[in-house]
């Protein structure tokens, strides 16, 4: 186990047990898109923890959105193929979301529509799966992004929570990389050669989250000896509208 990967798994065992993310006899659908981080996310969690519990079962969940492939191996394919070499248990959801956010019947906001559509097909998939909690690779900076996101367009305090009850407990959202940057983890991507999927979205590099993005790496740059992603994550242990550090340590949210 090489040094950026036994670091990553002693990050994200802290964020499990800080949060207590995993219970025995947890069933846990793992969303995975192809990116670096959903990917990261599946193979760290198939390796077993020293400290967290190791009495859960995964199954990988990829919603296939229908994008058109250029050409080439398409990207359900190739996850497929990956899912199979990891004998892991999987489900492939295929959606017709790209046609219900792209011209003709594009929308205002084609994001937020394409998000509310991802996590309802995640929904279903994790109920037909008999999961009772669902993993997202969302790591620090999507927090951190999130956070200023709401706070410039929702008008409102608020972001990702590294454990998140949705319907009535019926599911526990849970985050496991929320102590670990973005940075780190295409790095891991990179050198674990996971099979990265094409990005298909004519959206992507042109939305709000990479405005918010550029916006927080100019200031980064500008103020060398400040660590703004990290001094921003951490004003959520100090916000006083919710009690950031302690989501997920009741029992009610976890």
């Amino acid at each position: 186990m090489n040094r950026l990967r036994r670091a990553l798994k002693s990050r994200m065992e802290k964020g499990i047990v800080d949060f207590r993310m995993i219970r025995p006899g947890d069933r846990i659908a793992v969303g995975v898109s192809g990116g670096p981080d959903s990917l990261s996310l599946l193979n760290l969690l198939l390796d077993g923890f020293g400290y967290a519990t190791n009495d859960f079962t995964l199954v990988a969940v990829h919603i296939d959105m229908g994008f058109a492939h250029p050409g080439g191996k398409r990207n359900r394919d190739l996850l497929e193929g990956h899912f199979r070499d990891l004998r892991v248990n999987y489900r492939i959801v295929q959606t017709a979301i790209a046609e219900e956010i792209l011209p003709p019947k594009a929308r205002k906001n084609p994001c937020f529509v394409c998000s509310l559509l991802r996590r309802k097909a995640v929904y279903e998939a994790a109920d037909s799966e008999k999961c009772n909690k669902i993993a997202y690779g969302h790591h620090q900076d999507d927090i951190v992004e999130t956070l200023l996101l709401n706070i410039l367009y929702g008008r409102k305090i608020g972001t990702m929570y590294p454990v998140q009850p949705v319907f009535r407990n019926r599911f526990t959202l849970i985050r496991p990389f929320v102590y670990i940057e973005e940075a780190q983890l295409k790095r891991f991507a990179a050198q674990s050669r996971l099979p990265l999927t094409q990005r298909l979205c004519p959206m992507d590099g042109n939305t709000r989250r990479q405005r918010v993005k550029e916006m927080i790496a100019l200031l980064q740059k500008t103020e060398r000896f400040a660590n703004i992603r990290r001094n921003i994550f951490k004003s959520l242990y100090h916000m006083e509208l919710e009690d950031f550090n302690t989501i997920g340590r009741d029992s009610n949210f976890a």
